[in-house]
């Protein structure tokens, strides 16, 4: 597992480096660790996820935040100057700042890689098997 989550995060791309940070904190974030909000991540800002895991892991969320700040300006801005490697490095320079048992069983933790194939299965799965049947679709777009 480790080896293929580095391979996800050599594309270099803002959401390759993002997503590599956020299954790093996730990973390494027990449901048991006091702080550790779970429940549906998809509601969370890019921000609100990379800083909350770091306080639940004890981190300073100072290179989180930022790291999060630049992430979301090279998302919703024209301009893609802005060097979003530094920040990423500075984040996981105090990542490494967790127990080294901490971070090695968070590397072999399959969660990051197997929860992003399971939401795309289950989005592939729910266009080959639409719950409306097309007649029903049909009458409700004639308005019969």
């Amino acid at each position: 597992m480790p080896i293929l989550k580095r391979a996800l995060a050599a594309r270099n791309t803002p959401e390759a480096l993002y997503r590599d940070l956020a299954s790093r904190l996730r990973d390494a974030t027990l449901p048991t660790t006091p702080g550790w909000y779970g429940g549906d991540e998809r509601a969370l800002t890019p921000t609100e996820r990379l800083v909350g895991a770091a306080k639940a892991l004890g981190l300073r969320t100072e290179p989180f935040g930022e790291f999060a700040r630049v992430y979301s300006e090279r998302l919703y801005s024209t301009r893609s100057g802005t060097e979003i490697v530094r920040p990423y490095e500075d984040a996981l320079r105090e990542f490494r700042r967790l127990p080294r048992w901490r971070r090695f069983l968070g590397a072999i933790n399959p969660t990051s890689v197997l929860l992003p194939l399971k939401r795309k299965l289950a989005r592939r799965a729910s266009r080959a098997h639409p719950t409306t049947p097309p007649e029903v679709a049909r009458r409700r777009r004639s308005g019969r």
